[in-house]
């Protein structure tokens, strides 16, 4: 063997960056469906990049959590940790503990003119929602997860950087 040879070894740094690659192009694949067991990409341990589809009913329930503002406020695992808007990339996050009284209601997405798109991942059962801006700069986030049998938010970052 040459001793050169040990040099051609593929970093984990690299392949970490090419596995994370493809998943965001699978992300941005699965963006387009719409039903209610709306297709998303999901990636296991091994590194390999799974087609997984969404809870029977969570899009029906997003639905009504987006419609009716009692239902938001009963669907809501309070104190809510939310993690405030960052207005400078050098800004340090930070979270906070919400309370009922605070909560601005959430009405259902609008993507703007095409100015937003909206992604869901499915990671053990723990349902992220990413709206993105077209520039990928601003994100907002809300995870859902099942609490009691019932659909709750449990997490939420206000849109920003």
């Amino acid at each position: 063997m040459n001793a050169n040879m040990k040099y051609l070894k593929i970093s984990p740094w690299y392949m970490s960056m090419k596995l994370c690659s493809i998943f965001a192009l699978l992300l941005l694949v699965a963006t387009g469906c719409k039903d209610d067991n709306a297709a998303t990409v999901d990636e296991d341990l091994s590194g390999e990049i799974e087609e997984v589809k969404l809870p029977d009913g969570f899009m029906t329930f997003i639905d009504k959590f987006s419609n009716d503002s009692i239902f938001q406020m009963n669907s809501i695992q309070w104190p809510l940790q939310k993690q405030i808007a960052k207005q400078h990339p050098e800004d340090d996050e930070e979270t906070i503990s919400l309370n009922a009284e605070e909560w601005k209601l959430h009405r259902p997405f609008d993507d703007m003119n095409g100015t937003y798109s909206q992604q869901y991942i499915n990671f053990n059962d723990v349902i992220t929602e990413m709206t993105v801006d077209k520039s990928g700069q601003y994100t907002m986030i809300r995870r859902f997860s099942k609490i009691d049998g019932n659909w709750k938010l449990i997490f939420y970052k206000e849109m920003g950087l």
